[in-house]
């Protein structure tokens, strides 16, 4: 990002930086339009650092690509498009979303590689659109992050407790791995004693379509997904029952769908029960 030491504190209204033709592989013009693209920018560190960026900044570029990949879901993306900016694509359901995500991930870089720093020297701006091969983004204050962070909290606080106590979920929409936009669905439906004719549980049932084709993945589509997908799809899944499990009143147990390929890689597991915050009480 052509940003001098002025601009980077000065908080220009709006800014351009080469990157249209990566985002475009990453989103379409409607997700841009709904906030779905930030650019998360390091040119206060490198500022910073001075004469040691040369130095450091392969080591800075690691950093920031663990701590994005932690951030991130999957079917979300981020590139590095410049000497020390980020373009990050997420596709969630709040326009918050990808500020929130970008402005959370900045605070731990520079956290890692500074130890104390200044709200100042958050540098996130919102993609509004593109101009030819440019983005045109609009920089953030410090305040404002903070604004989208906490309207981002108080969107995914109240979408889990609307979870909790609905009989169908709201859809949730992602992109695979293969650049697949797919929309997850799901709903309780009742399991019935064959002989006696009455509900004795409850399951949970999970539907995925490919919102451009309107096709329904079978199960044989789901198995060849990619193996962050179904762990994702599973992480969701799971939350969903839990938060069925709290807060409805359900009569008789409840079998929730969750793949062998996630269930089968440690790493994998581990993320599942662990993010899911799932404690011995509800199992």
């Amino acid at each position: 990002m052509s940003l001098g030491a002025r601009d980077t504190l000065g908080f220009e209204p709006q800014l351009r930086l080469p990157g249209a033709a990566v985002l475009m592989r990453y989103a379409k013009p409607a997700d841009i339009m709904e906030g779905a693209a930030a650019v998360l920018s390091l040119q206060t560190l490198r500022i910073r650092l001075d004469d040691r960026w040369p130095r450091r900044r392969e080591s800075v570029w690691d950093t920031a690509d663990q701590v994005l990949a932690r951030h991130l879901r999957p079917g979300e993306r981020y590139e590095r498009i410049g000497e020390c900016a980020f373009l990050v694509v997420v596709h969630r359901d709040n326009a918050a979303a990808s500020v929130a995500v970008a402005g959370a991930a900045a605070k731990e870089m520079l956290s890692e590689i500074l130890g104390v720093w200044r709200p100042q020297d958050l540098d996130v701006s919102r993609v509004v659109g593109v101009d030819g091969p440019d983005l045109v983004m609009e920089r953030l204050s410090p305040s404002e992050l903070e604004a989208a962070a906490a309207e981002w909290a108080k969107s995914e606080e109240l979408s889990r407790r609307r979870g909790g106590a609905a009989d169908r979920a709201e859809a949730v929409s992602f992109v695979s791995a293969r650049g697949k936009r797919l929309e997850l669905t799901m709903a309780q439906e009742s399991v019935v004693h064959l002989k006696q004719g009455h509900s004795v549980g409850v399951r949970l049932s999970r539907s995925l379509i490919d919102t451009e084709s309107g096709k329904h993945l079978s199960s044989l589509d789901r198995v060849h997904l990619d193996a962050n997908d179904l762990a994702f799809i599973d992480g969701v899944v799971m939350r969903e029952s839990l938060g069925l499990l709290r807060h409805a009143s359900l009569a008789g147990p409840m079998i929730v769908p969750i793949s062998f390929q996630t269930l089968a890689r440690t790493g994998a597991r581990t993320r599942l029960f662990g993010e899911s915050g799932l404690v011995p009480g509800d199992m």
